[in-house]
């Protein structure tokens, strides 16, 4: 319990001198990013030890080998892949046919687009690093949509 206490007071004591230091921090960005990676890791350490957990440090290179244990996990071959496939369309054919499947399939009865369609209508895609705004207005008679694709970049705010 004792090692508990004098872990926490340096632990403390350095969360101390950072906030003390932050307009010195503020202005030096790399050091403000190290700051910021480094505080919560000290707030996961603290309630740690006030749980009474036993606080593990992993070398370099056992991380770097459960890394590439992890990494094999997902390294696949052709035949592989292959067969991934194969199983995702017999789900989702499956789920078509109303058979049990683990994918939720829904028939939507929309047929081809006769050229009679009029109005505007909004598409939206979230990709993961990709924002677009889809508008595609309809004239009707027959004429070419008009289709105007906005781009933009979605950011992680962490």
């Amino acid at each position: 319990m004792a090692n508990v206490v004098v872990s926490i007071l340096i632990i403390v004591t350095i969360l101390a001198v950072i906030t003390l230091a932050i307009p010195v921090i503020l202005k030096i960005p790399g050091l403000f990013v190290l700051v910021l990676i480094l505080i919560p890791n000290i707030i996961i350490i603290i309630d740690a030890l006030l749980a009474g957990e036993e606080i593990q440090v992993v070398s370099t290179r056992e991380k770097l080998a459960e890394l590439a244990r992890l990494e094999q996990l997902f390294d696949l071959d052709v035949t592989d892949l292959r067969r991934i496939v194969e199983a995702f369309l017999q789900e989702m054919n499956n789920g078509l046919k109303g058979l049990p499947s683990s994918l939720k399939m829904l028939l939507t009865y929309i047929g081809n687009a006769t050229g009679r369609e009029k109005g505007v209508y909004l598409g939206l895609d979230l990709g993961g690093s990709n924002f677009r705004v889809l508008m595609v207005i309809l004239p009707g008679n027959g004429r070419k949509p008009k289709i105007i694709i906005k781009k933009g970049v979605a950011y992680n705010h962490y």
